[in-house]
C-alpha cells in the first residue's frame, strides 16, 4: 500500500514537474500589450503610449530583429545609432550583446519606434537539472515497480511449493 501511495506521489510530482516546464516555458509568449506613460505637467510632455511583445529572437538582418511567440512572428527595424535602452539578464548592455534564441520583450511606440530591449538568455543548466530531476523521479519509480513485480513472482512461487 505503500508503494502504491509513492508511486502516486512520484506521478503526482512528474507532472506538476512537466507542468512547470512546458507551461511556463522559457520560450516565446506572446504578449502584445499596451501600456500607457503619464504625462508630466512640469516638462509639458505628452504621454506615450507603449506596445511590448515577447518573444525568441529567431533572426537579425541587418537592422531588422525578428521575434517568434507562441501566436505571431513580428519583425523590428532598429536603425543604426538609435537611442534603445537594452538590458540583458537584468544588466544593462548594448544591442550587440542580444544574441540569437535570446527572450526578449521589446516595447514600442505607436510609430513602432523600438523604445526598450529587456533580453535574457537562455538558461540551459536550469533545463538540465529540471530534465534531470524528472529522469531521477522516472528511475525510482520504475524501480519501485519493477521490485514489486519481482517479489509478487516470489510470493508465487512459494506459495506453489
Amino acid at each position: 500500500m505503500l508503494r502504491k501511495k509513492i508511486a502516486l506521489l512520484s506521478v503526482f510530482f512528474l507532472t506538476i514537474m512537466a507542468g512547470v516546464v512546458f507551461s511556463g516555458r522559457i520560450y516565446a509568449q506572446d504578449s502584445s500589450q499596451p501600456t500607457s506613460y503619464p504625462s508630466s505637467a512640469a516638462t509639458g510632455v505628452s504621454s506615450v503610449s507603449t506596445t511590448s511583445f515577447t518573444g525568441k529572437l529567431i533572426k537579425v538582418d541587418n537592422n531588422t530583429y525578428t521575434l517568434q511567440s507562441d501566436s505571431a512572428t513580428k519583425q523590428f527595424n532598429i536603425a543604426d545609432g538609435s537611442k534603445v535602452s537594452v538590458t540583458r539578464n537584468g544588466s544593462a548592455a548594448q544591442l550587440s550583446d542580444v544574441q540569437i534564441n535570446d527572450q526578449l520583450t521589446i516595447q514600442y511606440d505607436q510609430n513602432n519606434n523600438v523604445i526598450k530591449i529587456d533580453s535574457s538568455s537562455v538558461d540551459y543548466v536550469k533545463i538540465a537539472l529540471i530534465v534531470l530531476v524528472i529522469l531521477i523521479v522516472l528511475g525510482l519509480l520504475a524501480a519501485m515497480l519493477l521490485g514489486n513485480r519481482n517479489k509478487s513472482h516470489i510470493k508465487t512461487e512459494i506459495k506453489q511449493l
